[in-house]
């Protein structure tokens, strides 16, 4: 019985330390979500505000009107912990 305590604590500890490393990647990846998503902004922003006044700006001197087609919307979202274990849930 001893030596099945000592198994469970010694696995105990080792889920605690791989919980504990995963949750830091999983931290690293939700920033660099956040940087992603505030850059992606900042480049639509521009493209709108910026960029496609210029070109039709050039396309009514040329004579011509071509549209510009835009990127592909993301409507992809991160999903939200839900565990009871976490703060968030």
């Amino acid at each position: 019985l001893e030596q099945n305590a000592q198994k469970v604590a010694a696995l105990g500890d080792e889920l605690y330390s791989r919980l504990t490393t995963f949750t830091d990647h999983l931290g690293r990846v939700g920033a660099g979500l956040k940087t992603a998503t505030l850059n992606y902004n900042k480049a639509v922003g521009s493209f709108d505000s910026r960029v496609l006044p210029k070109a039709r700006d050039m396309a009514q001197l040329n004579g011509q009107m071509k549209l510009v087609e835009p990127p592909a919307q993301v409507d992809e979202s991160p999903r939200l912990l839900s565990a009871p274990e976490t703060d968030q849930g």
